[in-house]
């Protein structure tokens, strides 16, 4: 069975790994790079913390139990398991902070309301703002991505995976409703099954076959600032801003509201007003970043489907290819990876993605 993968990024190295840890040969297909997308980009904070409704909260869940799994299974320096400190100061985001904690606890994932003495001792660096309150997430944290990525795709091809890269999937090769390859670079490469992880790209890729899979936009703007002395090893959400590690003393901050502000096409750089408010207002919840400059910016636009959540599977009418097109792609790539696996292998469908079929979201053109 000659399977291609389109993308790799997080979703299709998760998928590549878990097809080889089966024994089964892949040929992934990359327009630029390893990891260059959506997942280069990503915040990366694997949790099921605020996923509705019950069942996409299971699937999260899930995802975030994968990561610890797969970190002892596949080894490297790459999840930072040290939990998620949430702040609050807003009379409603608190009272909906309360119930969200008793909600998470009654399903059976961590999380707790801490007081202000041990949320400083959570982060050290955190200078709180008035009558704020918070909750902690113990076994969320943070991701090295691209880190992850690379080490999925080196174990694929040690199992026998091929991997092509600067390789641009331009379209899918069909006929009488059935998929039989892809066009790379002007070339026809056949496939008993295309698994199509292209992220952004899905819809673009369905149209000639006049198939449409309805999606939403979601621009992600991160900065990453010089080396710091701060001790920060959590990832912290604060009111307007959200931080984390990156590495060496560097702080990755990021905002939805600053996010909500973003067009396309975009040319943002360090000096935008963007980016500079990005870190103003992490320099409000954490001054030990007072006078750090910006050393990089990372502009995504991440897969979203129309209603937020995943669309894992085959189209109706459309045989020999199978979507996995999710937001929170750092978080359910590695579960993903073995779900799929177990669904193209065996034939059988895997009872978690039963509310995730892509045809909710198909419109025939």
């Amino acid at each position: 069975m000659k399977i291609l993968i389109i993308g790799a990024g997080i979703v299709g190295a998760s998928v590549a790994y878990a097809l080889g840890q089966k024994g089964v040969r892949v040929t992934v297909l990359e327009a630029q790079r390893p990891a260059a997308g959506t997942t280069c980009s990503s915040f990366a904070w694997p949790n099921a913390n605020d996923k509705l409704p019950r069942e996409y909260f299971s699937l999260n869940a899930a995802g975030l139990a994968e990561h610890h799994r797969l970190s002892t299974d596949l080894g490297g320096d790459w999840f930072h398991p040290t939990g998620n400190l949430e702040v609050v100061t807003d009379p409603d985001r608190q009272s909906y902070q309360r119930q969200k904690v008793t909600r998470l606890c009654a399903w059976g994932y961590r999380a707790e309301l801490v007081s202000e003495a041990r949320a400083r001792e959570l982060v050290p660096d955190l200078d709180p703002p008035p009558s704020a309150s918070y909750a902690f997430f113990p076994d969320e944290g943070w991701v090295a991505a691209p880190v992850l990525t690379r080490r999925l795709l080196e174990s694929a091809q040690a199992s026998g995976a091929e991997m092509r890269f600067p390789a641009r999937v331009t379209g899918l090769v069909a006929r009488s409703g059935q998929v039989t390859g892809v066009i790379v670079d002007g070339e026809n490469v056949p496939a008993d099954l295309v698994i199509d992880c292209s992220g952004p790209a899905t819809a673009t890729l369905l149209e000639p076959l006049g198939v449409a899979v309805e999606r939403r936009r979601s621009p992600g703007l991160l900065v990453v600032t010089e080396p710091m002395p701060t001790c920060l090893s959590r990832v912290v959400h604060a009111p307007g801003v959200h931080l984390r590690p990156d590495g060496a003393g560097r702080v990755l901050i990021g905002s939805e509201d600053v996010d909500a502000t973003l067009h396309e096409p975009m040319d943002i750089t360090i000096d935008s007003s963007e980016c500079q408010e990005l870190l103003r207002r992490a320099q409000a919840i954490l001054p030990v970043l007072a006078g750090a400059r910006i050393e990089g910016v990372r502009l995504g636009w991440r897969p979203m489907p129309a209603d937020g959540l995943s669309a894992v599977g085959s189209i109706q009418g459309l045989g020999g290819y199978y979507l996995v097109f999710t937001h929170s792609g750092v978080t359910l790539g590695p579960l993903l990876g073995k779900l799929v696996a177990e669904e193209v292998l065996t034939g059988q469908p895997r009872s978690e993605l039963a509310p995730f079929r892509p045809d909710r979201l198909v419109r025939r053109q």
